[in-house]
């Protein structure tokens, strides 16, 4: 358990007080915890398949992992982030932003053409890095080795500021940028239900990483040459406009109930494994 004397883990430097850091940024999973009603969103551990799951009405918080400095950093590409991106990109007046394209076998993708790829970059990168350094039982099997950690860190270094103006300023004006961790993006056309998504951290795959964050999955990769080679054009593998695959909500539901159906049958297995029996309901 870290404490609020302990070093900060990204500039190395300051105490790390801040408290009840996002690991994952509060604008992404807000969705999942539904619209009206009750706000809240299930717990799933495959471990405890004997026991009634656990709720959350947030996504998970940590303590005295930063210092106030880098907390505002990294709150300042999540601003960017969540005003450029998230909220523009089903807007239909904002279209011209984020132009659609459909390939012959009819894939879906858009580009972000006022979106500044540096700043996604940092923003895919931080999430990475702050799940595999995570303590909480949602992300502590997702870790990534010793010199992906340092190699995501040494970049999100390089940008650190205290301001807002001074991010974009410093963005602006660096022009050394060598981050081309390949990565793909994609995201449904729509959405029935938001609180039918999920946020879940692969502790099974390994370059590429699989991140589910509510209403975007990402496939992350420190291999130039790797599975995300099958994406084809949808692999964000230099500094251009960011693509994300746009898919249909069909296809969309299919990846999250292929995702349940795995998910139903690890729990299971785990179950019987342990001799527990099946929590169903009360009695």
């Amino acid at each position: 358990m870290r404490k609020p004397t302990d070093i900060c883990l990204l500039c190395d430097t300051n105490q790390a007080t801040k408290e009840n850091s996002h690991i994952i940024p509060k604008f992404i999973g807000k969705s999942i915890f539904g619209s009206r009603g009750i706000k809240r969103a299930y717990l799933v551990d495959t471990n405890k398949g004997h026991e009634p799951a656990d709720f959350t009405q947030d996504t998970i918080k940590e303590s005295y992992l930063f210092c106030p400095n880098c907390e505002s950093y990294l709150s300042n590409i999540e601003t960017y982030i969540a005003e450029r991106f998230h909220k523009r990109l089903r807007t239909a007046k904002l279209t011209d932003q984020f132009p659609l394209y459909e390939n012959k076998g009819g894939v879906t993708w858009k580009i972000c053409l006022q979106v500044n790829p540096i700043i996604f970059r940092l923003f895919i990168y931080s999430i990475v890095w702050r799940c595999s350094i995570s303590e909480s039982s949602i992300h502590q099997k997702f870790k990534l080795s010793s010199e992906e950690d340092t190699l995501l860190k040494s970049d999100l270094k390089k940008y650190i500021t205290s301001t807002y103006k001074e991010f974009i300023e410093k963005i602006e004006t660096r022009s050394e940028n060598k981050m081309i961790f390949p990565f793909v993006i994609y995201t449904s056309q729509s959405f029935h239900d938001n609180a039918m998504n999920t946020i879940f951290t692969s502790s099974y795959n390994k370059n590429p990483y699989v991140l589910h964050l509510n209403e975007y999955i990402v496939l992350f990769s420190f291999k130039t040459k790797t599975f995300l080679d099958n994406f084809d054009f949808l692999v964000n593998n230099d500094i251009s406009h960011i693509k994300l695959g746009f898919f249909s909500e069909e296809f969309w539901l299919l990846e999250n109930k292929r995702f349940f159906d795995e998910t139903v049958k690890l729990t299971i297995k785990t179950a019987k494994a342990a001799g527990h029996k099946l929590y169903v309901g009360p009695e």
